[in-house]
């Protein structure tokens, strides 16, 4: 059985992108619709690091309470909301059916950023090293309602150049005032 944690009002949540913006986008890895967050600033910092190029960090505040089910994948053991026919090759297979899974909110907390070989001392780091809590993680959310209930509060670009020497400095923990040194205003 699934269990669920709520992502209380007040919360801040971080999100890296070439764009500031809350524009849905489809998984292919969970094939699920939504927008990526992280409770803390260290995993949207390092996505700039994964990706190896510069991005925009959005920090926002969560307006409302939010549900969401416990782990990436939970909603693929979920009972199917619905069936939909099999089409092959232009062909519908009516007694043939496909389960649509459910399309639901979701928090993990064992997510780190994928960091390239170069940056391997990040990946053998604990999450306590990380200065990381059991509380946060990355969040999907996929609830029309919940995502307007999630504002924006600032905006930054964060140069991939000396990102890393400002994590190294910060002792890689993830709630170091010191990365707000390393961010620029925001420009569209």
């Amino acid at each position: 059985m699934e269990s669920y944690i709520i992502i209380p009002k007040g919360t801040l949540l971080y999100r890296s992108s070439p764009i500031c913006n809350k524009e849905k986008r489809y998984c292919k890895e969970t094939r699920k619709t939504g927008v990526y967050f992280s409770t803390y600033m260290l995993m949207s910092l390092a996505m700039c690091i994964e990706y190896q190029k510069s991005m925009n960090l959005a920090i926002y505040e969560v307006k409302k309470d939010i549900k969401c089910v416990v782990g990436k994948y939970t909603h693929l053991d979920m009972p199917p909301v619905g069936f939909t026919d099999i089409n092959i090759l232009g062909v519908t297979l009516p007694l043939i059916k496909k389960r649509i899974r459910p399309n639901i909110n979701h928090f993990d907390k064992d997510i780190l950023p994928i960091i390239d070989l170069k940056f391997s001392w990040m990946s053998q780091l604990s999450k306590k090293d990380l200065g990381i809590t059991n509380n946060d993680g990355e969040v999907f959310i996929t609830d029309d309602e919940d995502l307007k209930n999630i504002i924006l509060k600032e905006k930054y670009y964060i140069p991939l150049e000396g990102l890393l020497d400002v994590i190294q400095k910060c002792n890689y923990q993830a709630s170091c005032k010191d990365y707000y040194s390393h961010l620029r205003p925001y420009s569209e």
